[in-house]
């Protein structure tokens, strides 16, 4: 894998923020793909989801936006 330069990266960023929500679901959906993540690394981290769901509460909102 090549080494993808911070600027690159900063343009990428702001191509995906410039996107429509329909789009931004539709890359978020393709990327497990985009990036070659396996099936079975995406279950682990399906199932892990569930451990982290105590700091879905209003004291730890301010976190979200990070």
């Amino acid at each position: 894998m090549g080494y993808i330069s911070p600027m690159t990266l900063i343009t990428i960023e702001k191509a995906v923020r410039s996107l429509k929500a329909e789009d931004q679901r539709k890359l978020l959906r393709d990327l497990p793909s985009l990036i070659n993540l396996s099936m079975a690394d995406w279950a682990r981290l399906k199932a892990a989801e569930q451990s982290f769901a105590f700091w879905d509460n209003d004291q730890d909102a301010v976190y979200d936006r990070l």
